[in-house]
C-alpha cells in the first residue's frame, strides 16, 4: 500500500496494516448499529441504567432483569466483530479491539458491567 498515510495517533500505523485500520474504526459503527437495531430496548434499558447508581440495592433486580439481553446483544455483535480474527494473523489485535468496542459501550451506558451483580443487605 505505497502512499498509506495512516493517522500517528493509531496504535497500530504502518504499512501493511489497512485490515486492522478498517475494523478499529468499524467498531464504532458496529456500536451505532446495534443501538439503531434495537432502539427500544436501547431506550427501556437506559431507564433503569439511569436510576441505578442512585440505589443500586433497589434497582438492582430490574436492572439485571432488563440487562441480560442488552448484554447478550452486545456478546453477539462482539463476537460478530471479533471472532474471525481470533484463528488469523490478526489474533493479538482481537483483544485490544474488544476493548475498543466495549469502552464505546460505556461512554453511553457506563454501569454496564455491573449487570448480574446482586446485593444482599446485611
Amino acid at each position: 500500500m505505497r502512499g498509506f498515510k495512516p493517522h500517528p495517533a493509531l496504535p497500530f500505523a504502518g504499512e501493511g496494516n489497512s485490515y486492522i485500520l478498517l475494523f478499529m474504526v468499524k467498531y464504532k459503527q458496529a456500536v451505532k448499529d446495534l443501538y439503531k437495531a434495537e432502539k427500544a430496548l436501547f431506550e427501556e434499558f437506559k431507564k433503569i441504567h439511569d436510576l441505578y447508581p442512585t440505589d443500586r440495592i433497589k434497582f438492582s433486580p430490574e436492572f439485571n432483569q432488563k440487562g441480560k439481553p442488552i448484554l447478550a446483544l452486545i456478546e453477539a455483535t462482539e463476537g460478530r466483530l471479533c471472532g474471525h480474527m481470533l484463528n488469523g494473523q490478526y489474533a493479538k489485535f482481537s483483544h485490544r479491539l474488544s476493548e475498543q468496542f466495549r469502552e464505546e459501550i460505556k461512554k453511553t451506558y457506563p454501569y454496564i458491567d455491573f449487570i448480574g451483580v446482586e446485593y444482599s443487605v446485611a
